[in-house]
């Protein structure tokens, strides 16, 4: 089982960067940081399973996704604040195991309703409710 920190690559505090942490971990990624999507940079996306630890640091999605494409994938998501408008989409991913523990969803600086969103796609059509499991 090998871990990698955020402190292995540069840290810029983007999904950049943590896409870049999330593919260079086998199996287990530590978070150090802070990360928040820029504009014109690409969804985050997680194609394996792996725990994230968030150590308490957050994930600023800025209406930007986390995308999960991997089939019978265990992904868990520990100690992270997802913050202004988190979206989880399953794309065309079956039988994935999504676990959050001690996480916190947040919407921030808006006048409007936002909700938490988790997608599951097949093709380009919504196919589906996630019932994610939280602790």
């Amino acid at each position: 089982m090998t871990a990698v920190m955020a402190t292995d690559i540069n840290e810029t505090d983007n999904f950049t960067q943590l896409n870049t942490l999330l593919d260079d971990a086998d199996d287990n990624a530590n978070l150090t940081t802070d990360y928040e999507y820029i504009d014109g940079e690409d969804n985050l996306t997680i194609s394996k399973s792996i725990t994230i630890n968030g150590n308490g640091h957050s994930i600023k999605n800025n209406n930007a996704s986390i995308v999960l494409t991997e089939n019978n994938s265990n992904i868990i998501f520990e100690e992270i604040d997802f913050l202004d408008r988190p979206s989880i989409i399953l794309n065309n991913t079956q039988f994935s195991n999504i676990t959050f523990i001690n996480c916190k969803f947040e919407v921030m600086n808006s006048t409007q309703n936002y909700t938490i969103s988790f997608d599951r796609y097949v093709g380009n059509m919504t196919s589906g409710e996630i019932s994610p499991f939280v602790k």
